[in-house]
């Protein structure tokens, strides 16, 4: 497993300050609104971790069982030296732990055109729910100039190299997508409507615990 190709993957603190730029006042609300929906003691598998801010700041004070899930070598070395538990993994290759929930925040997209394959993988290791979130307003549409030319610098996906401002979803395609899947259970946009979320629910939901 190599390094991603692209310094905002390589650097947990820029991956940051680009999300908060990104969010701006509602940067707090797309991890407030996941965590209102995890119970404490949960078990919980973070699919694509990145910083796991998400964790550290809401779900560690819930005490539930937390597993990060990264292709990302720096992000998961800067997550251990944290104390979270975390390691390398790669979403088609490894199989997805079990747990009550798994999450994704913000990489659905690195998928397409394979993203229903990826949730369908979830719906098979979640025993309670799925959550996913994703931006449904993006860096190709920001007319912030640092954002502007942040877009133009190559990422690498789990599909291959391309442009920042490459496939994304937007509000009708993510829907379309969620709708596929019999499980799909609702959706609602974070204050700001930059990111929607979508809950899922597998035909026979149980209580386990992440490994």
């Amino acid at each position: 497993m190599t390094e991603l190709n692209s310094f905002i993957y390589s650097n947990h603190i820029l991956y940051q300050l680009i999300i908060r730029c990104l969010y701006g006042q509602h940067y707090q609300d797309r991890y407030r609104a996941l965590s209102n929906l995890i119970p404490e003691h949960s078990s919980v598998v973070d699919l694509c971790c990145g910083d796991c801010y998400l964790y550290t700041r809401y779900l560690k004070p819930k005490q539930v069982n937390y597993l990060g899930l990264d292709l990302s070598p720096s992000f998961v070395s800067a997550a251990q030296k944290q104390g979270i538990n975390a390691r390398l993994f790669d979403v088609w290759v490894d199989p997805i732990p079990a747990a009550d929930f798994i999450i994704m925040e913000g990489s659905l997209y690195q998928f397409i055109p394979h993203a229903d394959q990826v949730i369908h993988r979830m719906l098979v290791s979640a025993h309670q729910k799925v959550l996913v979130a994703e931006p449904i307003i993006n860096l190709s549409t920001s007319a912030n100039p640092v954002l502007a030319a942040i877009r133009r610098l190559p990422l690498r996906t789990f599909s291959g190299a391309i442009p920042i401002a490459g496939p994304r979803f937007f509000q009708q395609s993510l829907l379309e997508l969620f709708n596929s899947f019999e499980s799909f259970s609702h959706y609602f946009l974070i204050p700001g409507g930059r990111e929607m979320i979508g809950i899922f629910i597998p035909s026979q939901p149980q209580f386990s615990s992440c490994t």
